[in-house]
């Protein structure tokens, strides 16, 4: 055998099982934590069908968006909106 193929043969062999020892030394993840985020996505999904099939669902979205407030609520914004014109509240009530 040519003494350049065994020179790289052994390279490679070194270079493997230094890679095994580092990964066998490499402290590993318990049960707990790698299943957590998978189990509570499941649980979320899960509670997201539960919400829909018994119709409590639309519900919290309508209280969601009632509490964010919609880009064009008068009350979130401080204008008032008449006949699709806009006008602040301070001068359309201080015409006296």
């Amino acid at each position: 055998m040519n003494g350049l193929i065994k020179k790289v043969l052994a390279a490679i062999a070194i270079k493997e099982g230094i890679e095994k020892i580092q990964e066998m030394r490499r402290p590993k993840r318990s049960f707990l934590s790698r299943i957590s985020r998978p189990i509570f996505f499941l649980g979320l999904a899960g509670g997201v069908v539960y919400l829909q099939q018994t119709g409590k669902l639309a519900p919290l979205i309508q209280q969601a968006k009632g509490l964010a407030g919609s880009p064009g609520d008068p009350s979130r914004t401080g204008i008032e909106s008449t006949n699709g014109h806009t006008a602040s509240m301070a001068t359309s009530s201080s015409s006296v």
